[in-house]
């Protein structure tokens, strides 16, 4: 059961990554070459583009937290941690992952109700020309980027305290 959520987990966690990324990346980068360009060519500006950036950099940063915790792609302390012997290797494995579920708990706890009320309210971000961002979506972000690596630390922490029931090798 363990194994078919974490392959859940993995293949949701790339595939959000691969795709909000990707768009946000491209979209963030149109715009603000275009913007440059503008600027240098016509010494004009097209208002709202660094605020509509602004939004998407949050997606950009928070939806790959989960992807780069499941492939290892993010700084770790192993130079500190290769040198452990496998208990005290493994009480440091747990006690990093507990403290970030609890970290991500609030993170989330906090993050629903706040997205919530933005969103009920329709909060927009200041932009002139009474362009409309919407700010809800920017904390959207936050909601799922946190409910994603904290489901990913979860997996972690059972995985470290039961590793053969993750594998497969028990019956």
């Amino acid at each position: 059961m363990l194994n078919k959520i974490e392959a859940i987990n993995e293949k949701l966690n790339r595939s959000l990554t691969s795709w909000i990324c990707g768009i946000c990346f491209v979209v963030i980068a149109y715009s603000m070459t275009f913007e440059a360009l503008k600027r240098t060519i016509l010494s004009t500006v097209t208002l709202g583009v660094s605020e509509v950036d602004e939004v998407l950099m949050t997606w950009l940063i928070l939806i790959p937290l989960a992807s780069a915790l499941i492939t290892g792609y993010h700084v770790r302390v192993t130079l500190v941690t290769i040198r452990l012997s496998g208990r005290a290797r493994v009480a440091s494995e747990v006690f990093a992952d507990i403290v970030g579920v609890a970290f991500f708990f609030v993170l989330f706890y906090g993050a629903v109700p706040h997205f919530w009320k933005s969103f009920l309210m329709n909060e927009i971000m200041y932009a002139p020309a009474d362009i409309n961002v919407p700010l809800w979506f920017a904390k959207l972000s936050v909601v799922i980027g946190a409910f994603l690596i904290l489901v990913t630390f979860l997996i972690r922490l059972i995985h470290t305290l039961h590793p053969t029931r993750v594998s497969g090798k028990e019956g």
